[in-house]
């Protein structure tokens, strides 16, 4: 089951907030929650700058809807998928196709801890998806 954390906003400290309230809990469903997202986007104004911020390991294990869907809404959409990707070994290719097929981004985990900051993960051009390197991520103590 999706729930949406966060209306689209233009709140930083919003986003910050809810940001701090995520907690990983297994059973996850990124595909569906990426959809649900892209949906939640549709009927913002024209001038709206539609940009969804992922974080994820690229695992989807409850999911109703594949990734072929996910990737075709998002070709379909003025959405871009911008991802934090977590966790070695995570299914790292999911990230980066998702955030392929919308013209997105994808930041190590490991760049947003050092980072420590919302403001940075929202201000994101690190590399385009495409070209991202394939890292090695280590967790950082919270």
């Amino acid at each position: 089951k999706v729930h949406l954390l966060l209306a689209p906003t233009t709140n930083r400290a919003a986003l910050a907030r809810a940001v701090g309230r995520v907690a990983a809990k297994g059973n996850t469903a990124l595909y569906d929650g990426v959809l649900a997202a892209v949906a939640a986007m549709q009927g913002l104004p024209a001038s709206a700058d539609r940009r969804l911020l992922i974080l994820s390991d690229g695992d989807d294990t409850s999911s109703a809807h594949s990734l072929s869907a996910v990737t075709a809404a998002l070709r379909g959409s003025d959405v871009a998928a911008d991802v934090v990707a977590f966790r070695v070994p995570g299914n790292h290719a999911v990230l980066n196709q998702i955030a392929s097929a919308s013209g997105g981004h994808v930041l190590p985990a490991a760049s947003a801890v050092r980072t420590r900051s919302t403001e940075s993960l929202m201000s994101f051009p690190q590399y385009p998806a495409a070209s991202a390197p394939r890292l090695r991520l280590s967790a950082a103590p919270t």
